[in-house]
């Protein structure tokens, strides 16, 4: 059965997108999120609703806190971290974490869908206050905007069962990317460079707008792997019914960072609201419902990427 029949998000076909930290022992774990397939998605945590932090509140920008509402850009098609349900609602566990933060904030959480290239300008014209994306927090994006860490995840290929892809030695293959990525702006010119240097073939980069649509590239043929954040890559498998397998092992983990406007006070009630839910262990609870718990953080930080 072709992947897209099994998977289908946002209302449309979709496969995956990012993920986590090195959790590949405990892929059955970390896979177990999703996005609504013809399988039950899972059922999001029964955590405790929190109580109104005073002091993030006190935090929030004043026209946030009159306003009551925050403003969230993700682009949702990357699950099992956000993804659309069949009725083309965001969801997923970054999803509700931002919505169990907003709570803490006193705030109505709006969650919209943007494409992944343009949440930073959304968020920088004030179209949006965050967003949450699965953005590796990196010193490039901090001179855009802040990051408030929460999360770490790393890279991860996916290929085709049957095929014999090694990350260390793909000079010359066709590999499969979603645009404006880690993956894409980063780690595959890289590469690269390592193999121009070797005098080798280089890597033929196909970007996607789209993981799903990078995915389904290898699903036909079209790429010999993806690449994506680990997580992703582990749950595509999982949900490919035996079409595909990783490719290694989860390498260049990084912070995941929500991203705000930069030297906006927004950052300090974002990380103390998160702070408080790990304090209070609806963060582990949102987490470890989704799977996704070997990314934990204990502490909040601020532009701490690298």
């Amino acid at each position: 059965m072709p992947l897209q029949r099994v998977i289908r998000c946002k209302g449309v076909l979709i496969l995956i997108k990012k993920i986590a930290l090195g959790v590949v022992a405990a892929a059955s774990v970390m896979l177990l999120a999703g996005c609504a397939s013809n399988a039950a998605a899972p059922t999001p945590s029964a955590s405790k609703t929190s109580d109104i932090d005073v002091t993030a509140r006190a935090a929030l920008p004043a026209d946030i806190r009159s306003s009551g509402v925050l403003r969230i850009a993700t682009d949702a098609t990357y699950a099992p971290n956000e993804f659309m349900d069949s009725h083309n609602t965001p969801i997923g566990w970054e999803v509700e974490l931002v919505k169990a933060m907003a709570k803490r904030l006193g705030l109505k959480p709006v969650v919209t869908q943007v494409t992944f290239d343009d949440i930073f300008n959304q968020i920088n014209s004030n179209q949006q206050d965050m967003g949450v994306s699965s953005f590796f927090d990196t010193k490039a994006r901090q001179a855009s905007v802040d990051m408030v860490d929460y999360y770490r995840a790393g890279t991860q290929w996916g290929q085709r069962k049957g095929s014999n892809v090694d990350p260390n030695n793909a000079c010359g293959l066709t590999v499969a990317v979603q645009k404006d990525s880690y993956q894409f702006d980063t780690d595959l010119p890289a590469r690269n460079a390592a193999c121009k240097k070797d005098g080798r073939a280089a890597i033929r980069i196909k970007p996607y707008n789209t993981q799903d649509a990078a995915n389904e590239a290898v699903e036909f043929g079209q790429a010999s792997a993806f690449i994506a954040d680990s997580p992703v890559t582990q749950f595509s498998v999982l949900q490919s019914s035996g079409t595909f397998v990783t490719a290694g092992e989860v390498y260049d983990t990084y912070l995941y960072g929500m991203p705000v406007k930069k030297g906006s006070q927004l950052s300090k009630a974002i990380t103390l609201a998160l702070q408080g839910l790990i304090e209070h262990d609806t963060y582990r609870q949102i987490l470890a419902s989704w799977g996704v718990q070997e990314g934990a953080l204990g502490e909040i930080t601020l532009n701490q990427g690298k």
